[in-house]
């Protein structure tokens, strides 16, 4: 979860709860973009060609916010995915 505010990331995480899963891309209280994942909060039921344009909505609405990175999602997956036989962040610290 990253957010400028609690309230901004309360209501992204209610949104992401309702979808079953998912990555959410909020400002104040409108949604910009939006992927369901809710199989396992991982995987989507979408095509692959609509989980790809799903993907860029969401990458150009970080964009929008801010983000000067390509793909930041990617970024805060990889750093998170304690199955990495190196560098990650997890509930004990780095």
């Amino acid at each position: 979860m990253v957010g400028a505010s609690e309230e901004e990331m309360a209501f992204a995480t209610n949104h992401v709860i309702r979808l079953g899963g998912g990555i959410v891309v909020s400002r104040g209280e409108r949604i910009l973009a939006e992927l369901p994942l809710p199989i396992a909060g991982i995987v989507s039921g979408l095509s692959c060609e609509e989980v790809a344009k799903r993907m860029d909505q969401i990458n150009d609405a970080c964009r929008l916010l801010g983000a000067s990175i390509s793909n930041p999602f990617l970024l805060i997956q990889t750093l998170a995915c304690t199955g990495l036989p190196f560098l990650r962040l997890t509930d004990k610290g780095l």
